[in-house]
């Protein structure tokens, strides 16, 4: 029941963007980062996640590439901000996991 409520947020989500540009996703701390693997932008992964108390996290759609890109901006600061495409991820699946597992937490 939780991951077909999940699966129809993602969904949700998707459509939103598309007609948006962006939506919100979720709010981690650096440590529930961490621990969904994402691995370090720069330096050692200690000193990359006590560098920032906590991370938003956005769907875009980009419509120029067709596809769907997530946005991170860390501690709110608009100069900190990474980030991921659709193709780095290889395909649509493993990008709907990925924002899956931040829906989870």
């Amino acid at each position: 029941m939780v991951s077909q409520k999940v699966e129809e947020k993602i969904k949700e989500l998707m459509e939103r963007a598309e007609k948006e540009g962006e939506v919100f996703v979720a709010s981690l701390t650096a440590e529930q980062l961490r621990n969904t693997g994402f691995g370090p932008l720069h330096g050692t992964e200690e000193e990359f996640f006590s560098g920032f108390e906590k991370v938003n996290i956005y769907l875009l759609y980009d419509v120029y590439n067709d596809e769907y890109v997530i946005k991170y901006m860390f501690d709110d600061d608009v100069s900190d901000t990474y980030y991921e495409y659709q193709h780095e991820l290889n395909n649509l699946n493993n990008f709907i996991k990925v924002l899956k597992m931040y829906l989870e937490i």
